[in-house]
């Protein structure tokens, strides 16, 4: 079966037009040789439902993209045809072996490395394909330890805690998008993994993303085969909810993990004694019976023998220290601590042990296992010892793997070369394949990656990807977001839907459209909008009256150009001075910035932070309300201002942010929030700041509301439901207005909702209207142009097609997160270009990443943005000014000149280069500590005496 070959079965498929063409017809179909005629039927229906549609311009096929389409945009590899010699030529070349090349020439012949070093040293053959690498960087290609993608059906077999003998090799969908959109991100190598589900999963498959071969020319061939092992929340299902009538599958704690290990291999070591003891006697014996063969216990033996590698999901100490102690009882040996969170608290006792450790970088705070993550988890292990890698766990953080490795030379101070083993040697290591890929030396496989500029930097991005020697990615061979827009080639709206809103707007009642909004006496607002807990009108500013000087560094003021060897003043929470010829103050506490930058603090549009402590965790999370509407409910009231995630986020530049709710249609009134203070009222700097609305889409987000998450499908039904609900309040609200001003109802307590809406359908408080598809944010601009709101639209997956739409209906956006995947079939940088694109339209916008834990990545969203076309000063002005004056607060925030609020950030080297250090914070004009849960735990344990072995 699977191929037209002589002597195979006579299974066919004769199809009319192209196989991947929406409109292709499976004509006939024979089975063993004998024929069936397809039915037709399908057709006429197809045909009656195009007459009854007749006049519409979309034919309800548009969201299959065309094979064309598809292969413009993800073309598959070997790209130029298949060549037998490969030099990249006159590039900067990190070896990550021996050091690092300037100019240098990597020759590649026959999918091998035969040379490589300085140009004048090797010899290109005559009729090589060359690549001129002139002023770009040349690395080994990135390896993932940890990936699930391409993964056909899941990749947990989560019935059984048991399942070494399932095989994810068995189910690789080498179709899968993904593998492409790695490609982009200069990844050749993966480890595709079982799930985490199991204390002992199945086996792992190791692929070389040749995009466009066959499943079996993926495989990483002659490779030790591994399988993957899970502690910890996971395997005990300690969040999976409890079926009525279904016993909870065991283990359910720790303990009975340890168990189950135990007994698994006790049971293959019994199984194992028996099938020697059938060999031993095998010969004496010829007619005895074979033992039961069982792949399950086959498997455990074959770990015990060290033919099969064990990759292990982990988080917390002691049971990574548990899981060694289990591996040594039964003699064999654990390949790598995958995730391994807490690796740097048994830093030694894993270095001892031979593991390797493959983990995050700042991935924390998710789950109660991920509380003491720590992004100096790397730089502990690799200083006592241990081979680290970093890997992505994930198909959106694959396409940015060389982002997540500068983090450990921003974190800890790695050395850049060790860093970026961390993404190619080691990870090699890991597998055993370390003397075939991994690092750029003679006789190792041709895989390298291209970058524009030094993989850490701000503004790189992969120009090629080569894997045995041959091109499977060349972004000038590939159709993305900008050359699609060229081409006019954008998705058109869905049939129907929130693309009608638009259609409907003529029937709506002309009362409503036509309605002008009244006028409130000061008397009326004051009984409608009193001052109460929660409202804050200003930032409360300190009345220190002792001055700060910051002195000699560079300063991006964000209202002209940088003033070089600068200096500010601040004094009372404001700053009173900043120029070249500043006077200093005789009294005053001086910073010293020479050959530092100093910036306003940035601020994040879109967070959690506040409301949001552990994601996992309910207890710890005040987001989202059970109401649909919920226009009354204040972010400001429920701030913790010692929630963890406020120190984190301003000890990498992260000053303010907005603090919004995410629960119902109507989700609330957010706050702006400044990473300081005691109480709720000191932190927050402006409450309300805005009223949130999730506006309804068919199609989930890919972007992600406030807190990242959002998204999912819902019918058209459900879509039109929402809609009209949100219509009907907009309506009851202005006639509530209207009431009010003509005296025949007071604002009281049982008006609530209408009356924490007046000021939104007055067009004074601003409305963010978060939607991600392109229909849903037409429909949104429609609402905002509907009912005359202040309206900001949040969102970033389907931005990129509706950029002239938002320009001319002039709605500023909240971008992000920008670390994000495009929809299925859109240009792989669809997402990272979309920031360019609103620049370039002249749309104002700022950024958010969602979420709270990951607050502090602020300038790494921006950083990708910058590496796909928007100007560094432009990232800038988003993270700071253009923030501010888009949330209303530009006289408060975001630049630096007299009467500002002191905000300010003073670093060695751009933020927006992921490696750079925050050095100095002040808020309000306050010098913070930068100390952190994180950076205590790093002090800690850097300090850990070596344990008596």
């Amino acid at each position: 079966l699977g191929s037209l070959d002589v002597g195979k079965a006579a299974n066919v498929v004769a199809i009319e037009g192209d196989i991947f063409d929406a409109q292709a017809r499976v004509a006939a179909v024979w089975v063993d040789g004998a024929r069936y005629d397809a039915d037709t039927s399908n057709d006429h229906r197809r045909d009656r439902q195009a007459d009854d549609n007749e006049g519409d311009d979309d034919d309800g096929t548009h969201k299959v993209k065309s094979r064309v389409e598809i292969e413009r945009r993800a073309p598959k590899g070997p790209l130029g045809g298949e060549v037998s010699v490969t030099a990249v030529r006159h590039g900067t070349v990190l070896t990550a072996a021996n050091g690092t090349i300037s100019g240098g020439t990597v020759l590649i012949e026959n999918g091998k490395i035969t040379a490589v070093g300085p140009d004048a040293r090797v010899s290109v053959p005559a009729g090589a394909r060359e690549i001129d690498a002139t002023g770009m960087w040349v690395t080994p290609g990135l390896l993932d330890a940890h990936s699930h993608m391409s993964i056909e059906g899941g990749g947990n077999e989560g019935a059984d805690s048991v399942t070494p003998e399932v095989r994810i090799i068995d189910v690789i969908n080498h179709r899968d998008e993904t593998i492409f959109r790695a490609l982009a991100g200069g990844v050749t190598t993966v480890n595709v993994l079982h799930g985490s589900a199991n204390v002992i999963g199945g086996q792992n498959a190791i692929l070389k993303l040749r995009w466009g071969k066959s499943v079996n020319e993926l495989l990483f061939g002659n490779v030790s085969r591994g399988v993957k092992f899970a502690l910890g929340e996971n395997p005990k299902r300690s969040r999976a909810p409890a079926t009525p009538g279904v016993d909870r599958r065991y283990p359910g704690t720790r303990m009975g993990v340890e168990f189950m290990l135990r007994k698994s291999f006790a049971d293959a070591r019994e199984y194992q004694a028996t099938w020697d003891e059938y060999e031993a006697t095998r010969s004496r014996d010829p007619n005895g019976i074979a033992p039961r063969r069982d792949l399950r216990l086959e498997a455990l033996s074959e770990i015990m023998a060290g033919e099969i590698l064990v990759h292990a999901h982990s988080y917390r100490a002691d049971e990574i220290l548990m899981l060694l102690r289990v591996a040594e009882d039964f003699g064999f040996r654990i390949a790598t601590l995958q995730h391994v969170l807490e690796g740097y608290k048994v830093a030694d006792e894993i270095a001892a042990h031979g593991a390797g450790a493959s983990t995050f970088t700042d991935f924390w705070g998710y789950k109660m296992e991920a509380w003491d993550a720590v992004p100096y988890n790397m730089s502990i292990l690799y200083e006592r010892g241990v081979t680290v890698s970093v890997n992505s766990d994930s198909d959106e953080r694959v396409r940015r793997m060389y982002v997540e490795a500068a983090k450990a030379v921003k974190y800890g101070g790695v050395p850049e070369e060790e860093a970026l083993k961390m993404i190619t040697l080691n990870a090699a290591n890991h597998f055993g394949i370390d003397d075939r890929v991994g690092s750029i030396e003679v006789g190792k496989d041709g895989d390298l990656a291209i970058f524009t500029a030094h993989p850490f930097s701000g503004n790189t991005r992969v120009q090629y990807t080569i894997i045995d020697g041959q091109i499977y990615f060349d972004r000038d061979l590939v159709e993305t977001t900008e050359d699609a827009l060229a081409a006019g080639t954008p998705d058109s709206p869905a049939d129907g839907g929130e693309g009608d809103l638009e259609q409907d707007v003529e029937n709506i009642n002309n009362r409503v459209l036509d309605w002008t909004p009244p006028t409130l006496s000061a008397a009326i607002r004051a009984e409608l909008m009193p001052a109460s807990y929660g409202d804050v009108a200003e930032p409360i500013l300190t009345d220190d009256t002792t001055p700060i000087a910051i002195v000699g560094g560079r300063i991006l003021t964000m209202t002209g150009a940088p003033i070089n060897r600068g200096t500010i003043v601040v004094q009372g929470g404001r700053i009173t001075a900043v120029g070249e010829n500043v006077r200093v103050p005789d009294d005053a506490h001086v910073i010293d910035a020479t050959g530092m930058t100093v910036t306003p603090g940035m601020i994040n549009a879109g967070t959690a932070i506040g409301l949001s402590e552990i994601g996992s965790i309910s207890a710890t999370n005040d987001t989202s309300e059970i109401e649909e509407i919920n226009s009354h409910v204040k972010a400001s009231v429920a701030i913790h201002p010692d929630s963890e995630m406020i120190p984190i986020a301003r000890a990498n530049g992260v000053t303010t942010a907005i603090a919004a709710p995410q629960g119902g249609l109507i989700q609330g009134q957010s706050a702006l929030i400044d990473m300081a203070g005691w109480t709720p009222s000191e932190v927050v700097a402006r409450s309300p700041l805005a009223m949130h609305i999730d506006f309804p889409e068919r199609e989930g987000s890919g972007g992600g509301g406030p807190g990242g998450g959002g998204g999912g499908s819902q019918s058209q039904e459900q879509v039109d439901a929402q809609l009209e609900t949100l219509r009907d309040w907009m309506r009851r609200a202005r006639a509530h207005t209207g009431a009010l001003a003509a005296g025949m109802v007071k604002p009281t307590d049982q008006t609530y909702t209408l009356d924490a809406l007046v000021p939104v359908v007055l067009g004074e408080l601003p409305v963010v209207l978060d939607a991600s598809s392109q229909e849903g944010i037409k429909a949104a601009l429609t609402f905002i142009e509907e009912f005359k709101l202040k309206g900001i639209l949040a969102g970033t997956r389907d931005i990129w097609k509706v950029v002239d739409e938002i320009a001319e209906a002039g709605v500023p956006v909240i971008l992000g997160p920008i670390q994000a995947q495009p929809a299925d079939g859109d240009p792989y940088d669809a997402i990272f270009v979309s920031a360019k694109l609103l620049y370039d339209a002249g749309v104002p916008f700022a950024f958010r990443t969602g979420g709270s834990s990951a607050a502090r990545n602020l300038p790494d969203h921006a950083a990708l943005t910058v590496a796909f076309g928007l100007p560094r000063a432009a990232a800038w002005h988003a993270l700071t000014r253009g923030a501010a004056e888009i949330l209303g607060v530009g006289d408060l925030y975001g630049s630096v000149e007299e009467g500002m609020v002191a905000n300010l950030v003073i670093s060695e080297g751009d933020l927006l280069d992921i490696p750079s250090q925050v050095k100095h914070v002040l808020i309000r004009g306050q010098e913070m500590d930068l100390s952190t849960h994180h950076t205590r735990l790093w002090e800690q344990y850097s300090a850990r005496p070596q344990p008596r072995q």
